[in-house]
């Protein structure tokens, strides 16, 4: 099949894609020193990327499912509160007796009680029908890394077709396209069909789709050749590749070169050491505590200790009464104690701690933006080594 052979020339010159695939360094954070090697001379390559459409008319037929709520009876567990009268024995200080006082408390009892729910059904019908259309495939024909494709169709912009209006443009016959590449256009317009058939069918879900294509016509196939540019760059020994397709917004690849001193590997030390701090007050808020309570402790057990052994050696039973009843009222007086000690050591960790995180935010704030004002001026040092025009901040924050 004769096709419509479009060749783009590059929108950008190689130092415009030199200048880029320096600040993309930067904006993937690399280290400094990367700045002080030197990137390869810039190659232009060329790809193949093969666009085609096609008219069609299909027959389909299925089960189209129409989905409704629908409302049903069922019967759910809850628990009652009921109310009981308990008595309980509490000093009357009027009287200096104690005496059996009635209470109100509360028990929980299991109950069932019938509750309206709703589901959605599917109810299914037999149908079929005709859809017409048009189907568009674009694919690269030369061989090419997924995420260099990727990139390229993100650079399918206002600018592209742009580029394609004023794009050399030839007809020739000697410009036949294989069978094999013609066969990849049209597996992958045929794809095409069956997703555009499946999204316009009728009710809210499908199954056992069946189809023919009744219509098949290729109405336009175009092959485009995108020059992408190339250079590498070496540092500690490695190899890194920079790539940039010389239209649109002239995307680069990433090279991620590893950089232990990167914004996110100082901002994580910064965490770590606003954690071990918060760590280690959190274990002094507790000593402080077991200390303050500790002579509480201490007197309530030797009071109890002191109760057994009056118990074992003497037979009288209020001196037993008595040291046990200030050891239990001790103990009491110890938890009250502990809890008001904890709470108010509590707020004071709590008030720091709070600090310390404003502080570490703080902190890593600054940090990123010194970092990103170290690696602005390290690029632009070499920018204008290379009679290029030097970096804003706007273009490494531009995604």
């Amino acid at each position: 099949m004769d096709c419509m052979y479009f060749k783009i020339d590059p929108m950008y010159q190689k130092d415009e894609f030199r200048r880029k695939a320096w600040i993309s360094f930067a904006k993937e954070d690399a280290p400094l020193d990367v700045f002080n090697s030197e990137l390869s001379d810039v190659t232009q390559e060329q790809y193949r990327i093969i666009s085609s459409t096609a008219n069609y008319d299909t027959k389909w037929e299925g089960e189209i499912g129409y989905d409704r709520r629908e409302s049903y009876l069922d019967v759910e567990t809850y628990y009652e509160k009921i109310p009981y009268t308990d008595y309980e024995r509490k000093y009357n200080y009027s009287t200096k007796q104690y005496e059996q006082v009635p209470v109100t408390k509360y028990r929980k009892e299991e109950r069932q009680r019938q509750v309206t729910k709703y589901r959605t059904v599917t109810d299914w019908f037999s149908r079929h029908g005709n859809h017409s259309g048009t189907a568009s495939c674009f694919e690269y024909v030369d061989t090419m890394d997924t995420f260099d494709f990727l990139r390229l169709l993100k650079d399918f912009d206002a600018d592209f077709c742009k580029a394609m209006s004023t794009a050399d443009l030839e007809k020739d016959s000697s410009m036949r396209l294989s069978d094999s590449i013609m066969d990849m256009a049209s597996d992958h317009l045929k794809e095409k069909i069956d997703s555009n058939l499946r999204k316009s069918l009728p009710g809210d879900r499908s199954t056992d789709i069946s189809y023919d294509i009744t219509e098949y016509t290729v109405t336009h196939t175009s092959m485009i050749r995108v020059p992408e540019y190339h250079t590498t760059l070496t540092y500690n020994g490695q190899t890194y590749e920079k790539r940039g397709f010389a239209i649109g917004k002239m995307r680069i690849s990433e090279a991620n070169i590893p950089n232990p001193e990167s914004v996110e590997e100082g901002k994580k030390k910064l965490e770590q050491k606003r954690d071990l701090e918060i760590k280690e007050r959190e274990r002094k808020a507790s000593q402080t505590i077991d200390k303050k309570t500790l002579p509480f402790a201490l007197i309530s057990w030797g009071l109890l200790l002191a109760s057994i052994a009056v118990s074992a050696f003497l037979r009288f039973l209020v001196p037993v009464v008595i040291l046990f009843a200030a050891a239990v009222g001790m103990t009491i007086f110890a938890r009250i104690q502990e809890t008001v000690v904890r709470q108010k050591i509590k707020k004071i960790t709590d008030t720091q701690n709070q600090k310390t995180r404003t502080a570490c935010s703080d902190a890593c704030r600054d940090y990123e933006k010194n970092k990103r004002a170290e690696l602005l001026n390290a690029l632009n040092k070499k920018l204008t080594s290379l009679g290029l025009k030097p970096a804003t901040e706007a273009e490494l924050l531009d995604n």
